[in-house]
């Protein structure tokens, strides 16, 4: 366990630009340099990119700010901008800040009373991506965010709709990237933000709404729930999808509607088909390797009697055997082309 000096932090604030544009003079992020990851935590920080754009918006804002379950966003702040927010966590290694607040996502408005609606921006990214878990921030960040307040929070782009339903939150085109976690996250917001309506260079260069396999996400959302026996039936259909041809010309399509160059729509050359369809089993692959992630923490947390995996872990791992297979079947047969 890395414990990290709060003066080594504050030093980043008294180096002037270092700490407001760290990435665009090339100045180490010192809590990043100084703070290890608890995978026992599930603590992954963001990059020092995003946390450089989360910190912007947060100092745009110009406001108070609840930062719950992201020390590296905090710790990450201009001095100044640091004095009027907090840092929600239950991670007892930064006691000692000031702005630290102990918080039990089990106990969502376990909280000093003098928090409640004391925020104009609340910016939460929970250890765990349930619908459990997340009702339970959603209950924090009600008590924490003052009436039209902001929140920011990050998640899969599979809980949309959850999203929307506990929070009045959608995702913005700027993905953040999470160097050490298999996820890959989406920002969701309450409010229109210019410095989030662009790509984040380190995950996408293209508008990754337009182009990513929309029928296959459907199917990795439904994977879980196979029996054992199904799976196999499905075999190297799996990620199959819309296929590739369809997905490649509704991107042309969709780039075409939004105004920009205007590109001819006759089916896509061979190359561009081949790549498309790997990168959809790719997905389908990543996604649900993902899958996994919950029910083999839950096994870890809570093994059964009898020393055997859960059925919702033996599921996911069956799908994703599945799709492991799929690729696997769909690269031998195309090595020659790729």
């Amino acid at each position: 366990q890395v414990h990290a000096s709060r003066a080594k932090f504050a030093l980043s604030a008294r180096g002037g630009t270092c700490a407001r544009f760290a990435n665009m003079v090339g100045c180490e992020n010192e809590f990043l340099k100084e703070t290890g990851e608890r995978s026992d935590m599930n603590q992954y920080w963001y990059s020092r990119p995003t946390i450089d754009a989360l910190v912007a918006e947060i100092v745009q804002s110009g406001g108070s700010a609840a930062l719950v379950s992201t020390p590296s966003v905090y710790f990450s702040l201009p001095e100044d901008a640091r004095q009027r927010c907090k840092v929600l966590d239950y991670d007892r290694q930064w006691e000692s800040d000031p702005g630290y607040v102990f918080y039990d996502f089990n106990a969502p408005v376990d909280l000093p009373p003098e928090l409640r609606g004391a925020f104009d921006f609340v910016l939460v990214d929970p250890p765990f991506i349930t619908r459990e878990v997340w009702t339970k921030y959603a209950e924090t960040i009600r008590f924490l965010v003052r009436e039209g307040g902001r929140i920011l929070c990050t998640t899969i782009n599979e809980n949309d709709g959850m999203m929307q339903e506990l929070l009045g939150t959608t995702p913005v085109l700027f993905r953040p990237s999470i160097p050490n976690l298999v996820y890959q996250y989406s920002v969701y917001t309450n409010y229109s933000s210019e410095g989030l309506a662009r790509l984040n260079p380190e995950i996408d260069d293209c508008d990754w709404r337009a182009v990513e396999p929309k029928q296959c996400a459907k199917q990795e959302r439904s994977l879980p729930t196979l029996l054992p026996g199904e799976s196999a039936a499905i075999g190297g259909k799996l990620a199959a999808g819309l296929g590739a041809e369809a997905v490649v010309v509704a991107a042309l399509a969709a780039e075409a509607a939004s105004g920009s160059e205007v590109i001819d729509a006759r089916p896509p050359p061979p190359g561009a088909v081949l790549l498309t369809e790997l990168r959809e089993r790719l997905g389908c692959l990543k996604r649900t390797t993902e899958a996994l992630f919950v029910p083999v923490q839950q096994g870890v947390r809570r093994p059964s009697a009898a020393g055997r995996p859960s059925p919702a872990a033996e599921r996911a791992l069956d799908a994703a055997e599945v799709a492991a297979l799929d690729a696997r079947e769909w690269l031998g047969s195309h090595r020659t082309e790729l």
